[in-house]
């Protein structure tokens, strides 16, 4: 990192730190010390931060969507739930940190019911196409799996989630052809994927294979 990008950054921090020191009861104050410690990874001291801005001022969304991200990143899924429990269940962030502390937890009905509701109010979400196709691969839903990635291909043709989706469904039902055709395009767009090399070596092998024992072998004349 280049010597004015550290010294901008450590001012930045100050600027922070001396506001909060200056004005310990500002949630505005804490809620921004906040952000840039999250901005810098910091996430121990970036969820104090938020859950301090947020005593001070509990309606105060941006904190709590802050915090739950922050515990997220900690591991601390449960933590994470009982933020995000605390907002309403309209569609937004806050949903969508507890569909994705939900389907953490394994709790994929409530998580499934959860993003449903935001892909009601944003049809074309990505993030929340992904987010469903994962959880389907973890609960071997083929058949959503296969909804979403489609959902998900139309949006962003470009998509190595909804390709990588529509391969394993494809091997999963032995249409190999269909997911040699689909992991090929995975490693034209990431041709650093090593699953989608292992997914389309299967895939050839087994239409290899198909074809070889389709084939009659070829006979030598006197020998039967």
């Amino acid at each position: 990192m280049p010597d004015e990008i550290k010294t901008e950054l450590m001012d930045q921090a100050l600027d922070h730190f001396s506001a909060v020191i200056a004005d310990p009861d500002n949630s505005a104050a804490h809620l921004n010390l906040a952000i840039w410690l999250q901005h810098a990874e910091r996430w121990d001291a970036a969820a104090q931060a938020f859950h301090r801005a947020l005593c001070l001022e509990p309606q105060r969304e941006a904190a709590r969507i802050g915090l739950g991200a922050c515990l997220l990143k900690l591991d601390r899924i449960e933590d994470a739930l009982e933020v995000f429990n605390h907002g309403d269940d309209a569609p937004g962030p806050a949903l969508f940190g507890k569909a994705v502390a939900l389907q953490l937890l394994h709790r994929f009905d409530e998580a499934e019911s959860a993003y449903e509701i935001l892909l009601e109010a944003g049809p074309n979400s990505e993030e929340t196409l992904a987010n469903l196709i994962a959880m389907s691969a973890e609960t071997r839903d083929l058949e959503n799996m296969r909804e979403h990635s489609q959902k998900l291909l139309s949006i962003a043709p470009q998509s190595a989630v909804a390709l990588q989706g529509l391969a394993t469904v494809a091997l999963e039902r032995r249409d190999n052809h269909a997911a040699a055709k689909y992991c090929d395009r995975i490693v034209e767009l990431a041709p650093d994927c090593l699953e989608g090399w292992h997914n389309l070596r299967i895939a050839l092998d087994r239409i290899l294979s198909a074809f070889t024992v389709s084939k009659p072998a070829a006979s030598i004349p006197g020998v039967r």
